[in-house]
């Protein structure tokens, strides 16, 4: 299963264009090694909106080994990894997370979106299937509302967010985003999904939303 590796940065106020520079550089750096990249900014996401997230994504925990060594020996990516933690830097790193991806007994509408919604949950000791059960729920009713790529993920080496569980799906646009947003409190499956997240027991509690858009590069 997919294993998602993402940086958070916070650029520096007046550095976004020397950070997007470095941004473009590393995506190029990756499609050299083979590695899917992309940067997204927090749209509209808290305490968190205004940061960034470089994220390169695996087929599996293996995968992301055998590119972590790879990394390691690469002098142009590596002589980039310098410049990010240098003194005049664009940026500064405030996390770096894991994610490795759970099975559903689904599959995914493929695809991909500049548009990506995220929410973290800690689930209820005891409760997994009833998380698993849910997700699987979640992710069929967005897909059915216009979004694509609709996973869950535990987070793995992520600090005090270790163990927490992350569901993310994309759209196209803003509008499809909207669209499908709506259909939560329109659509009889969205209000009682939304109501058993809800619920006095509930199998898992919401931690972090946030909606993310991908940035050209």
């Amino acid at each position: 299963m997919a294993v998602i590796q993402s940086s958070i940065a916070r650029v520096h106020p007046g550095r976004f264009e020397d950070f997007l520079e470095l941004g473009r550089e590393a995506v190029k750096l990756h499609e050299r090694m083979g590695v899917s990249a992309r940067l997204l900014i927090a749209s509209t996401a808290g305490e968190a909106t205004g940061l960034t997230v470089f994220s390169t994504e695996h087929e599996s925990m293996v995968a992301y080994g055998q590119y972590a060594e790879a990394a390691n020996n690469d002098g142009e990516l590596q002589s980039l990894v310098m410049r990010s933690r240098a003194a005049n830097s664009p940026s500064v790193v405030e996390q770096l997370t894991l994610a490795s991806e759970i099975p559903l007994g689904r599959t995914s509408k493929p695809g991909r979106g500049s548009v990506v919604e995220i929410h973290v949950t800690r689930p209820t000791p005891g409760r997994i299937e009833d998380v698993m059960s849910v997700s699987r729920r979640v992710c069929e009713f967005v897909e059915a509302h216009g979004a694509v790529n609709a996973r869950t993920f535990q987070l793995g080496y992520a600090g005090i967010g270790s163990g927490m569980l992350m569901s993310s799906w994309e759209f196209a646009t803003v509008g499809a985003w909207a669209k499908a947003s709506d259909a939560w409190t329109g659509d009889p499956e969205g209000q009682d999904i939304s109501m058993s997240i809800l619920e006095a027991n509930p199998s898992s509690t919401l931690v972090f939303s946030g909606v993310y858009t991908e940035i050209p590069i």
